[in-house]
């Protein structure tokens, strides 16, 4: 299994990264990758490559969160690695977020084998299954919308970047020609959805509006993040 490893600290991961090597894994653990994927710089064909994506105890659940939802569907196993073990409630709490297993201080050689062998078996059926999925990422992570912003995303996000024009979502979502109330509806409609894109932490222009052609739903990008470089490193050098 290819093992993409997302840390803070590469020297606090030595120990770790033998032991996933001792069991016949390839482990590629990366500061940089983590800082790059709260950002836009696309990494994606870099992530296909992997198996698995294990977050490291060195990295806020915050950070995981902003950087899961626009990656989940290029890995197929996410595992998250803590100090404690977790509460059933609170590995629920994760399972939205596409997280499938843990690690803990307590988790020894043979339960780290059981746990990647028992996730690797489920790969095939995990990436099969997000690649079926019908609802969008802002409804697997349980965003508050509307029956009618979530009829406006799901026809926006199948339409797949193409315009769409005013008169015909007025057809799609009341099936009738457009009226000036209805008009009045469906621009609140895409106003209210463009801050909640805004809200769970995407670039609100993913959703663009254009006089003449419509509306249309560019793929959803993390907003930027501004990320602070320590002027001395001291780590080794990542490969």
């Amino acid at each position: 299994m290819n093992i993409l490893l997302l840390t803070n600290n590469i020297l606090f991961e030595q120990d770790f990264i033998a032991q996933m090597n001792a069991l016949g894994h390839e482990v590629l653990c990366s500061k940089k990758l983590l800082k790059d994927l709260q950002t836009k710089i696309d990494k994606r064909e870099i992530l296909k490559y992997f198996d698995s994506l294990i977050f490291s105890e060195t990295v806020s659940d915050s950070d995981i969160k902003r950087i899961i939802p626009v990656n989940i569907y290029y890995i197929p196993l996410i595992i998250r690695k803590n100090n404690k073990e977790l509460s059933e409630e609170e590995r629920r709490a994760w399972s939205k977020y596409g997280v499938v297993g843990f690690f803990s201080n307590n988790s020894g050689l043979d339960d780290f084998r059981e746990i990647l062998t028992r996730n690797e078996k489920k790969n095939d059926l995990l990436e099969q299954s997000f690649k079926k999925k019908k609802n969008s990422l802002l409804k697997d992570l349980d965003i508050s919308l509307s029956t009618q912003e979530k009829q406006l995303f799901t026809i926006l996000e199948d339409l797949k970047g193409e315009f769409i024009t005013r008169e015909a979502l007025c057809y799609e979502l009341w099936g009738a020609a457009p009226t000036n109330s209805m008009a009045s509806r469906l621009s609140g409609i895409v106003k209210n959805l463009r801050i909640k894109i805004d809200n769970a932490g995407f670039n609100k222009n993913c959703l663009v509006t254009s006089w003449g052609k419509g509306y249309r739903l560019k793929e959803l990008t993390l907003q930027e993040v501004s990320i602070t470089v320590p002027i001395k490193e001291t780590e080794t050098v990542e490969s």
